[in-house]
């Protein structure tokens, strides 16, 4: 078999998917890669030796690794693979022989795994899913400090370079590369315009007016004209500009927090970051994709007054959205245990497995509706004039869970929506599995947000390995789930503990007789 043709071009839909900031919650990759999985497992042991994370913890992490490597052909061949798996199941406290043999096969892994996907697509064998295939590739380059437009950038190119011949096994190969190339050194300057008391001594970065006036000149900025107190010139090796402002962000949070707490004097920064050669950019944080519609459903975006338990929920995941890493993670948690946490609770972490339930309760409606509102955008036939004489989303959804059942064939142009019309094929014939996979991805999403923030707040730690990776995947999650219990409390004054119970009952009971539709399952 070969990874070319209709597959090739279900993987590259995926990857645009993925690496899009528009693309929309339910399709966005939620996961991690392998690679960083496994790097997590080494952190958590040692987040154990320091109380940061229980035992238990890391024994459910350890177990979702081992069945992800199982069907992971990056991980090595069969026998590798069943050391590594035999290697999880065993005592992995810190510095002991499984906890260095795993060091070592991580190196071997992060040296083979793109290769080794490669000679799987090229064996003839039975080609792995088209989804596990794009989440693959996607999340080892993410994870690998890639920015979502230089990838897209990356795979446009390949995609019209290969045109209808491209094979999947070459992206892997290209990928390899990529990753393999080194890192850029980017020299940048970040002004002030109110700089700090002199009294302090200053670091080498720290440089004057006349100073940061010869760099910009002789940089590309001869004509700027900018008021100016000098200010603070990096370098930082990173794979591409979006990483290298992410960095710079990173340095002037923690140059900030500095400032702040070890001295009282006024100053302000610019905004700007100027890059040498002439290229300027924000050094404000992309927003995280937090986005509460029943707010606006309701009309109570500009409401003053307290909405409830919502109220603190709220103002916590607004730091989610756009704050500093360390404190969107705290925060961020904050937000989902206020809610979803109650009486007799023993673990703090039911409440990532409850806001899964939500999600994955959730997620058939949204993709229905995606693909009812496609559907009306790119035709005008009969399907498309009924769709719009319903009067509600929900509707609209149902309407297209009547046309998959029925066999009459939709068609829709765009690969996306094509992808998600196959996802939500599978989802109208067996729903309690369909809603059981949402559920535990939904649920490695919420727990690694969980145990970034206990190593965080625990630890002392504000870079852990799988920092980036959790405000990459968890935020539009976790938005989506508040979303569901927002508009359970403003619409029906129903609490967030009610609505969970009723997403655990409609996950398990899924498909079974008086069960609801996939659309209603929290209505």
């Amino acid at each position: 078999m070969s990874a070319t043709g209709a597959y090739a071009t279900a993987v590259v839909a995926r990857l645009r998917d993925f690496f899009s900031s528009r693309t929309h919650w339910q399709r966005r990759l939620w996961n991690v890669g392998l690679l960083m999985g496994l790097r997590e497992i080494v952190e958590a042991t040692e987040a154990v030796r320091a109380r940061a994370l229980s035992q238990e913890a890391l024994g459910w992490l350890a177990d979702r690794m081992r069945r992800r490597i199982a069907a992971d052909p990056g991980a090595g061949d069969q026998p590798q693979r069943t050391a590594l798996i035999e290697c999880l199941k065993r005592d992995l406290t810190v510095d002991g022989l499984q906890y260095l043999m795993l060091k070592e096969l991580i190196q071997d892994i992060e040296a083979n795994y793109f290769p080794r996907w490669a000679d799987e697509l090229r064996s003839g064998k039975q080609l792995p899913g088209q989804e596990r295939a794009a989440r693959s590739l996607a999340a080892h380059l993410l994870d690998s400090g890639f920015g979502l437009a230089n990838l897209t950038a990356w795979l446009n190119e390949i995609a019209t370079t290969a045109g209808a011949g491209l094979d999947v096994a070459d992206l892997f190969e290209a990928g390899s590369a990529l990753r393999a190339t080194p890192l850029t050194t980017y020299e940048m300057l970040v002004l002030f315009d109110v700089e700090p008391s002199r009294s302090p001594t200053r670091p080498s970065e720290w440089i004057s007016s006349a100073t940061a006036a010869t760099w910009l000149r002789s940089s590309g900025f001869a004509t700027l004209k900018v008021r100016q107190r000098g200010g603070i010139r990096l370098r930082i090796e990173a794979r591409d500009e979006e990483g290298a402002v992410s960095a710079v962000a990173d340095t002037i949070d923690r140059f900030v927090a500095r400032v702040l707490v070890g001295t009282s004097v006024d100053f302000a920064l610019r905004p700007e970051v100027y890059f040498a050669g002439g290229r300027v950019m924000n050094r404000s944080r992309s927003r995280r994709s937090v986005k509460v519609h029943a707010l606006a459903r309701a009309d109570r975006v500009y409401d003053l007054a307290n909405v409830g338990p919502l109220d603190s929920a709220l103002e916590l995941l607004s730091h989610l959205d756009t704050g500093p890493p360390a404190v969107a993670v705290a925060a961020g948690w904050s937000a989902i245990e206020s809610l979803l946490l109650g009486p007799g609770d023993k673990a703090n972490v039911a409440a990532a497995d409850r806001l899964a339930a939500l999600v994955a309760c959730s997620w058939p409606r949204a993709e229905l509706t995606d693909l009812a509102w496609a559907k009306v955008a790119q035709d005008d036939d009969a399907l498309c004039r009924e769709i719009l004489g319903l009067p509600s989303n929900r509707e609209k959804a149902l309407k297209i869970i009547e046309e998959l059942r029925s066999g009459r064939p939709v068609r829709w142009t765009n690969q996306s929506d094509v992808a998600a019309a196959r996802r939500v094929s599978k989802a109208v014939v067996n729903r309690k599995t369909a809603l059981y996979d949402v559920r535990a991805y939904a649920i490695e999403a919420f727990r690694r947000l969980y145990r970034v923030r206990n190593i965080i707040l625990h630890a002392g730690r504000t870079n852990p390995v799988a920092l980036e990776a959790t405000l990459r995947t968890a935020p539009p999650l976790v938005a989506a789930g508040m979303d569901r219990l927002a508009h359970a409390y403003l619409v029906s004054g129903r609490i967030p503990l009610e609505l969970a119970a009723r997403a655990e009952l409609e996950v398990e009971r899924a498909g079974s007789l008086g069960a609801p539709e996939l659309t209603d399952l929290l209505e």
